[in-house]
């Protein structure tokens, strides 16, 4: 109890004395957001729910590896899991989830619980996303503006619904750029994030394999499992520039509408996501068929090229990967800049701050 410290709204609570366990103790107001409460200095603890009670208090132990689940609060249970989570060793860090979640505990503890990993979600969902957009695209095609509302709309509600579903277990980044974003900032381990990016192309080509069975050559409107190609009408740069602004727009809503701890779209961050996927998808179709998310554009390239229908690009979907990654990822860390340069005091403080 020596170590618990305690805070109001917009108080910063001092940092425990090295253990290996930490309480944070926050005050609970019916239907208040403690957004601004900050714990150790670091993320803060956001806690929406409303209780019976005018006021009650919660108390919660952080202990290495522990997840806070079943929080009692006024009589009542409450998960604690969408709002606060232990994130590393050093117990004064306690991060929000979200897109920026972190793993708990590792990947084989997990899985010998029966649990699936965040990483695993993430591949899950992948393969889901490749499913329902470029399984759209192979069902309509995407040649005329009817058609590309159709697949933008598939894109962009994919999304959507995949990010209510994964939030809570994996952040639901479902795109290597936006995951690799997240480490520049600072804001994912390194350890998490290739673990996310691993699961995420191993989800892609499971998401292909899936689609090949689905759509044979003779039914495949696209004739490449929905591969990113290049259109003939438009340079490398033009692309280029189109993947790079497209990325852009979405990590940017990412991170103001998901990471900022100052939003207020909460869950429905996922519609402010969702939204702008199809508006770049809207932009980027007639172009390169849209990749803004280069693992979404990995399996589709490799099986389709390895199945090589009649009439199809071929190879050229491989060829043109190194644009479907670069352009992408540059714009995602460059969205990322811009929000940490806006939010100056939103980052994660020195290490001198939290010892």
């Amino acid at each position: 109890q020596e170590d618990a410290a305690s805070a109001g709204p917009g108080e910063s609570i001092a940092n425990p004395r090295p253990s290996s366990k930490t309480q944070a103790t926050v005050n609970l107001e019916e239907g208040r957001d403690l957004s601004d409460v900050e714990i150790a200095g670091r993320a803060p603890a956001k806690y929406t729910e409303s209780t019976n009670e005018p006021k009650t208090e919660a108390t919660v132990n952080l202990e290495e590896g522990d997840v806070c689940d079943d929080v009692e609060a006024g009589g009542r249970e409450h998960d604690f899991t969408t709002d606060m989570r232990y994130s590393n060793t050093n117990t004064s860090n306690i991060a929000r989830a979200g897109p920026a979640a972190y793993e708990c505990k590792d990947f084989v503890a997990l899985v010998q619980q029966g649990e699936l990993p965040p990483s695993a979600v993430e591949g899950l969902a992948m393969c889901m996303f490749v499913i329902i957009g470029c399984g759209a695209a192979c069902a309509h095609g995407a040649a005329d503006p009817a058609s590309r509302l159709v697949v933008a709309f598939a894109f962009g509600v994919g999304i959507l619904v995949l990010s209510y579903a994964c939030a809570r277990r994996s952040g639901a980044q479902i795109n290597c750029a936006v995951t690799c974003a997240l480490v520049y900032v600072g804001a994912l381990p390194l350890k998490q994030g290739l673990l996310n990016v691993t699961f995420q192309l191993l989800g892609s080509v499971l998401g292909a394999m899936v689609l090949s069975i689905v759509f044979p050559c003779d039914v495949d409107m696209t004739r490449s499992l929905g591969t990113n190609v290049i259109d003939e009408s438009y340079s490398i740069a033009s692309a280029f520039l189109g993947e790079f602004i497209g990325t852009f727009l979405l990590s940017y809503t990412v991170f103001e509408t998901a990471v900022n701890p100052r939003s207020n779209a909460g869950t429905n961050s996922s519609v402010a996501i969702g939204v702008s996927v199809f508006l770049a998808h809207l932009m980027l179709l007639p172009i390169d068929g849209c990749s803004i998310n280069p693992t979404r554009s990995f399996g589709p390239a490799i099986v389709g090229a390895m199945r090589n229908c009649d009439g199809g690009p071929g190879f050229q979907g491989v060829k043109d990967l190194w644009l479907m990654f670069i352009a992408p990822l540059l714009g995602s860390v460059m969205a990322a800049s811009v929000h940490s340069r806006m939010h100056p005091s939103k980052q994660g403080t020195s290490k001198d701050e939290t010892e």
